[in-house]
């Protein structure tokens, strides 16, 4: 896959009586940055040996993005397409994935929001505002060892405002000749010790949406209603901490399960997720220690109707994740210590479906002859999904040196899934430093993709079935890049290499229709470049990247 991007962009246009000062130097402004996402800990930029890119408040208001999508499509390693069940999805280095983008995991302000059940960022949020974020960190790479499972290809995590940083509310609309709106409140407040930052989001899509392909491969349009609202509430007293999150969606999209063109009756997808995390964390100049608990639910709604006006289904499903961690951080004369633990507790605890016929009767080349039932609440022998739950123990091992012209990052990790197994990775970077504007970094290690329980435990589906046996999959990585920059240009490139061992994907099992999740029993190899500048000239910016 070769993809291109190439922008010029004017940043700084003198205007007569409001003369702009020129753009800062890229040698300036990376010696002061500071990101979190590569350590979990505020480390400078120039030290951090990963690849990582930082995408700050100027760039995505210069870009126009409002969401987390619309940035990623400016960037030539990403690209953005619509899943199989019509959802935002994101894929990376060539590499697209399962329905809901598992090796790909953003972070808000460090803390997930994926849905334990399908392992995904975006299908509870599929819209991921940057409404209130001032900066986004990506680090590429395998990330398994320091974040968990499904954090192969790499992470994302939006840096949000602090109370200090809005000192008053701020207020924001946009509106689109398409049919979309979008609009948020940001506001802060301070007493004392506390103080904390209430972002309030709403966005609405009424005009036509992107092409689409099915199940079978058909392509088409179609125009669908979003309508996406997403609070996020962080508070702080001393040492202490909290952080609220939640999003409400509701959609109209052309979703089925049997991969059946719809008629025009709008079937709606419901989703509620529901995010609380509580902690304490304390840093001093020896090291830091962080302790917090997390509280969330997750319910989606599904109603199908099947062509042609016939079969009507309603599947609602109730899950709650429950977990602790902590972190606990030293600096000695050789470095810095970091050793972690994560627990996490997962559960479908309920689940119903109501339908006017019996799923597992279903036959795709003898449909008309399925029988219609009334329309009723049906027994679990017909469910589309098994009530299941995971247990996951994870400890994790950080070490990081940093000298004047070298910096190295040792990260080992396990996780333990009382359904799937335990899976052990790694991930080795370092970086040299071959003058102060020219730097060497090599990145290397191995991340896992843990399946999921739509993909452990579907049933009665006459497309897909689910299979206990999965195993996680297995990725090896090797990423040298160099980059440079001075006051006036910007460049890096990047090579990458990956080996993917056991994959999950649909393996055909009865005649062209029926599939069922299996493990490849042959390595995937992905390889490529990545490049991307950036050069000032006078009081403009030019920049691009290519992506091969």
């Amino acid at each position: 896959m070769v993809k291109f991007f190439f922008i010029f962009l004017a940043l700084f246009v003198a205007i007569p009586s409001f003369a702009l000062s020129p753009p800062q130097s890229y040698f300036w402004v990376e010696n002061e940055l500071k990101i979190i996402s590569a350590t979990k800990e505020l480390t400078s930029y120039t030290s951090t040996p990963r690849f990582v890119k930082v995408i700050t408040r100027e760039e995505i208001e210069r870009l126009g993005a409002k969401n987390l999508f619309e940035l990623l499509e400016h960037l030539p390693e990403f690209y953005v397409y619509k899943s199989q069940l019509y959802l935002w999805a994101v894929g990376l280095f060539g590499l697209k994935q399962s329905y809901f983008s598992e090796k790909i995991q953003v972070f808000i302000d460090g803390f997930p929001i994926a849905d334990p059940t399908n392992g995904s960022s975006f299908s509870s949020n599929n819209n991921i505002s940057l409404d209130n974020v001032k900066r986004v960190e990506i680090v590429y790479g395998p990330m398994t060892s320091l974040y968990g499972v499904n954090s192969c290809l790499a992470i994302i995590n939006l840096i949000t405002y602090n109370s200090e940083d809005v000192k008053n509310a701020k207020v924001g609309m946009a509106i689109s000749t398409s049919g979309s709106n979008d609009s948020f409140l940001m506001k802060s407040f301070e007493r004392n010790d506390f103080n904390g930052i209430i972002s309030l989001i709403y966005r609405e899509d009424k005009g036509p949406d992107k092409s689409y392909t099915d199940w079978l491969g058909r392509s088409g349009n179609f125009d669908s209603y979003l309508r996406h609202f997403t609070y996020y509430v962080k508070l702080n007293k001393g040492n202490f901490y909290a952080k609220l999150y939640g999003v409400s969606k509701y959609n109209e999209n052309p979703i089925n399960i049997v991969g059946l063109t719809l008629n025009n009756e709008n079937p709606s997808a419901n989703r509620f997720a529901v995010l609380n995390t509580l902690g304490y964390k304390k840093e001093e100049k020896e090291g830091s220690f962080d302790f917090h608990i997390h509280i969330n639910w997750f319910y989606l709604k599904k109603n199908f109707i099947i062509y042609p006006q016939t079969f009507y289904l309603s599947e609602e499903r109730y899950t709650k994740n429950l977990g602790l961690g902590s972190y606990l951080t030293h600096i000695f004369p050789y470095g810095k210590f970091g050793i972690g633990l994560e627990i996490s507790y997962v559960k479908l605890y309920d689940y119903k479906l109501s339908a006017n016929f019996h799923p597992s009767e279903v036959d795709l080349s003898n449909i008309w002859n399925t029988q219609i039932i009334p329309y009723q609440e049906l027994p679990p022998s017909e469910h589309l999904m098994e009530k299941a739950s995971r247990t996951t123990f994870s400890p994790y091992f950080q070490y990081q040196l940093i000298r004047d012209k070298t910096s190295t990052l040792l990260n080992l990790r396990l996780d333990s899934l009382s359904d799937v197994g335990t899976a052990a990775t790694f991930s080795f970077s370092h970086l040299y430093k071959l003058s102060q504007k020219l730097s060497l970094k090599l990145n290397l290690g191995r991340a896992v993709r843990a399946p999921s329980f739509e993909e452990m435990y579907l049933k009665n589906n006459t497309v897909l079935l689910g299979n206990k046996n999965l195993k996680f999959e297995k990725m090896d990585s090797i990423m040298p890049s160099l980059e440079f920059r001075d006051r006036e240009k910007r460049g890096r490139v990047l090579l990458y290499l990956y080996r993917i061992k056991d994959l999950i994907y649909r393996k055909t099992i009865k005649s062209i229709v029926l599939e069922q999740w299996e493990n490849a029993d042959k390595n995937i190899y992905i390889k490529g470049l990545l490049l991307d500048i950036k050069k000032k000239v006078k009081n403009f910016e030019f920049y691009g990247g290519l992506n091969k």
